[in-house]
């Protein structure tokens, strides 16, 4: 299997005519806010796994 080589050929961004954006702050850090309304807004049934990943909580799950 392994990895593709080089390719041969470029896009034509200018053709595609696709809007640029300033995609910059998605770097940003969450505030405390921020992270507090995501987590009021998660349903009641989820948390958070270790991985970041939403799980089933076992409370919810009845176990």
């Amino acid at each position: 299997m392994g990895r593709p080589g080089p390719r041969d050929g470029e896009l034509n961004w200018q053709a595609l005519e696709i809007e640029i954006m300033d995609l910059s702050a998605l770097a940003d850090r969450f505030t405390e806010k921020e992270k507090h309304k995501a987590n009021v807004q998660m349903p009641k049934d989820k948390a958070p796994a270790r991985t970041g990943s939403q799980a089933t909580s076992t409370k919810a799950a009845g176990t």
